[in-house]
């Protein structure tokens, strides 16, 4: 049987280099969403006219990621809470993130009701965001 082998020096080291890039982008990517996700939930908590009685609404908003599943916070009386995000998957992938409350009332506060305007500070919030992160991904990828 006749053949022909070619070999290429080199390529396991140029094929480990590829693995660990890839690995360096998808952890940069990582960072990306999980800090667009924290930037969202800051903005939201820093938000002017937010409506304000004890606090803890607006203490209460965080983000979360398949590493951070809880978060502890205070009103402004200094009771403390834990805060597990509703409807948060925790089989999300580790390129997922999420920011919200989980404060029984915010939906209420945030979408409005049949009696009152929603303030919509997390949705403008995650607009503003998510082009800030598309923004920064095209960038990384240029």
């Amino acid at each position: 049987m006749a053949g022909i082998r070619i070999e290429i020096n080199g390529l396991n080291a140029v094929l480990k280099n590829l693995d660990l890039t890839n690995k360096v982008i998808h952890q940069k990517v990582k960072n990306e969403i999980q800090g667009a996700a924290m930037k969202t939930s800051d903005d939201v908590k820093r938000s002017p006219n937010f409506p304000h009685i004890s606090g803890r609404l607006q203490a209460s908003y965080t983000f979360f990621h398949p590493q951070r599943k809880s978060y502890k916070y205070s009103d402004d009386d200094g009771t403390s809470f834990t805060s597990e995000l509703k409807g948060y998957n925790p089989q999300m992938n580790e390129l997922s993130a999420a920011a919200g409350t989980n404060v029984e009332y915010g939906s209420f506060i945030e979408d409005g009701t049949q009696k009152s305007t929603g303030n919509f500070k997390l949705a403008h919030a995650f607009v503003k965001n998510q082009e800030l992160l598309l923004q920064r991904l095209r960038d990384m990828f240029k």
